[in-house]
């Protein structure tokens, strides 16, 4: 597990030569934030390191760059309420530490409930991502990497969080070819040790087959604390 400092060394090497700092956010709820969510009511609530700023950007369902604002999900995962999430303290993070250059740009693209499954080259979630990201560097720049958060869903069944591993490797090597970048910056977030409610049992076995891809496919591991940060994501 990478220590954040790291982290963003990483990040300065990949971005020092482009103009714009371009990151995918993809997965699922986790992602796309539930900070703040009860029922199907958000309460509004901005902690310090959401706030919006002028140098954090995020591309919206229309395709358009904007000042980002919580919640950075609202026109993408549409089938749910969202709420505070990860990306925009990240933002936060990376610019605080001066390792990136400005505007930060996000890019949302994840959308609650899915299994990995449903990411796989070719599947509408998939090709979406790919319009997106082509979108985004269409003005220029490079991708600095991409925030995959995501796999509760994957511990409902345990065919599903065995073949974790593999599904995983698949996609970011499938995400490398199809961006342009073999040595793109995959930076994954362990799930919650909590278990999904309709699981199988507790998460960890996805967790291990997550640290085993990893490990085998040269993914960054970044255990985003949201309990710490913001209000705890749900899952969903």
């Amino acid at each position: 597990m990478l220590h954040l400092l790291t982290l963003l060394v990483l990040l300065s090497a990949a971005t020092a030569a482009q103009k714009n700092s371009i990151f995918l956010l993809a997965g699922q709820s986790n992602m796309s934030g539930r900070g703040g969510v009860t029922g199907n009511s958000w309460d509004h609530f901005i902690p310090p390191e959401c706030q919006p700023r002028p140098d954090i950007l995020r591309l919206n369902a229309g395709l358009q760059w904007e000042k980002a604002v919580e919640p950075i999900h609202a026109d993408i995962d549409v089938y749910a309420t969202c709420g505070v999430g990860p990306g925009m303290p990240f933002a936060h993070a990376v610019l605080a530490a001066g390792r990136v250059a400005t505007p930060v740009r996000l890019v949302p693209c994840a959308v609650g409930a899915t299994r990995i499954r449903e990411w796989a080259r070719g599947t509408a979630l998939y090709l979406n991502l790919m319009r997106r990201a082509s979108a985004a560097m269409a003005e220029g720049g490079k991708l600095a990497a991409v925030l995959w958060y995501q796999g509760e869903t994957d511990t409902i069944s345990r065919e599903d969080a065995v073949a974790y591993g593999g599904r995983m490797k698949t996609l970011v090597s499938d995400l490398r070819r199809d961006l342009g970048d073999p040595d793109l910056l995959i930076i994954q977030s362990k799930i919650s040790s909590m278990p999904h409610r309709n699981s199988f049992g507790p998460t960890e076995e996805v967790n291990t087959t997550v640290l085993n891809s990893i490990n085998s496919s040269q993914l960054t591991a970044l255990h985003i604390n949201l309990a710490a940060r913001t209000p705890r994501s749900k899952t969903d």
